[in-house]
């Protein structure tokens, strides 16, 4: 008896040291990823302008113009905004495209206004805008002679068929000239009157692309550079209804693609950073030569292009 209990007592320390040791190879061998959060992607479609700008190679400027494009049914669409191909690249396997936001909630609209604010005229009817319209960066200007349907539509009062009557009007010789489109009179021209310009109509009739504008092509394409006694190259292209460019170097021999690129060919403005070391330049164009300064630490040094 006393023999059987002791060959009891050993079978079962036994099976506790083989559970026990089962348990801590099942332990030891857990993935590491496991009940860990993956990070968030950022979703282009309804991310912040402070949660794009923490994205790599992503300025101020560049997140106002993403928000300004959407909504976005793929990555690739980043094109819209004026990234490059290459820098979209980079942000794959950053970013998502989730669902464009829904429009507000009718109790959120039901809210009283706060005493003194401006109430809000109704829409008329056929003129309700798009739950997805995009807000415009700020400074930015739509050409009513050349823009898109899409890009008339994201000023604040322009629907569909307001947009699509500005299209079948052209050519505007002036701003005021828009208010021959149905529906746009004098109190609907003073709301948006700052945030449309009448430029050059872009017409063109035959095969290929054809010229470009004159006042797209006063900035448009390669220039020399000279910033601060380092010599190279520039080059400013426009990508749908955004501007994006490359700076060259001939003491470091090779491209950099530019973030925060502001151009208005009107007024002949010039901003852009270079991302690599964070320098900003600001210049202004006056014929075949564009002129200014750009910062390097809290120093101001002067830059100038010219067309080769």
């Amino acid at each position: 008896m006393g023999r059987l209990m002791k060959n009891i007592s050993f079978l079962f320390c036994w099976s506790v040291l083989v559970g026990f040791a089962v348990v801590t190879v099942l332990v030891l061998n857990v993935p590491p990823t496991l009940g860990q959060a993956k990070k968030a992607l950022v979703d282009l479609n309804s991310a912040s302008e402070k949660e794009l700008e923490a994205l790599p190679g992503v300025g101020a400027a560049t997140a106002k113009k993403i928000t300004a494009n959407r909504p976005y049914k793929s990555v690739d669409e980043l094109s819209k905004a004026g990234l490059s191909e290459k820098k979209i690249e980079a942000l794959k396997p950053l970013v998502t495209v989730g669902a464009a936001p829904s429009a507000a909630k009718p109790e959120t609209l039901a809210k009283p206004a706060p005493a003194g604010a401006a109430v809000t005229k109704a829409q008329p009817t056929g003129e309700k805008p798009p739950a997805s319209a995009v807000k415009l960066a700020s400074g930015q200007k739509v050409n009513i002679n050349t823009a898109s349907k899409e890009q008339l539509e994201s000023v604040a009062g322009i629907g569909p068929a307001k947009a699509q009557a500005i299209i079948d009007g052209r050519p505007y010789q002036k701003t005021e000239d828009i208010m021959k489109v149905k529906g746009i009179r004098q109190e609907e021209f003073d709301k948006i009157k700052d945030l449309i310009f009448a430029g050059e109509p872009y017409h063109h009739e035959g095969p290929g692309p054809g010229p470009i504008p004159a006042h797209l092509s006063r900035i448009e394409g390669p220039w020399f550079v000279d910033c601060g006694g380092h010599r190279g190259k520039l080059e400013f292209y426009l990508a749908g209804n955004a501007w994006t460019g490359r700076i060259w170097f001939d003491d470091l021999r090779r491209w950099e693609e530019l973030i925060d690129v502001f151009i208005d060919p009107h007024i002949g403005t010039v901003q852009f950073t270079r991302p690599i070391s964070k320098q900003q330049y600001y210049g202004t164009l006056s014929g075949e030569r564009i002129e200014g300064h750009f910062r390097a630490g809290r120093e101001k040094r002067p830059w100038a292009a010219w067309r080769p």
